[in-house]
């Protein structure tokens, strides 16, 4: 299955929101949660690291026709060590082997929705899951 790509837009706005924003009392739980998603991505558990996604981020995975599970583990997401957590409001962004994974408060936990994102200069970030 070919690299599927997407941009999220949002990303670059809510970059601008975290200037001066440190760490808050969630930052641990969202490192946990993305750390959850890259030790899942390292075991090949795509069934973990999909159920820890937004449905609308399972459906981009899935948008060639496959399953989650099985296509979610082709697409070279980096599965390293979470750090430099930063949390502003419900949303969240934590570094995994130098790529963005975003997050939101989804019901009472955390869920991922976007994830394999790389900077682009005066543009929003590219990413290979997104919701």
């Amino acid at each position: 299955m070919p690299k599927v790509r997407f941009v999220v837009a949002v990303a670059a706005v809510a970059l601008v929101a975290v200037s001066g924003c440190g760490a808050g009392p969630s930052t641990g739980v969202v490192s946990a949660r993305a750390q959850a998603f890259a030790d899942a991505l390292a075991r090949k558990d795509g069934a973990a690291a999909c159920g820890l996604l937004v449905p609308d981020a399972v459906s981009s995975v899935e948008a060639g026709g496959g399953e989650c599970d099985k296509d979610i583990l082709t697409l070279g997401l980096p599965h390293g060590a979470a750090t430099g957590a930063v949390v502003w409001g419900g949303q969240a962004r934590v570094q995994i082997d130098g790529k963005a994974v975003f997050l939101t408060q989804w019901d009472d936990t955390w869920r991922i929705i976007a994830a394999g994102c790389s900077p682009r200069s005066g543009r929003p970030f590219d990413c290979d899951v997104e919701a």
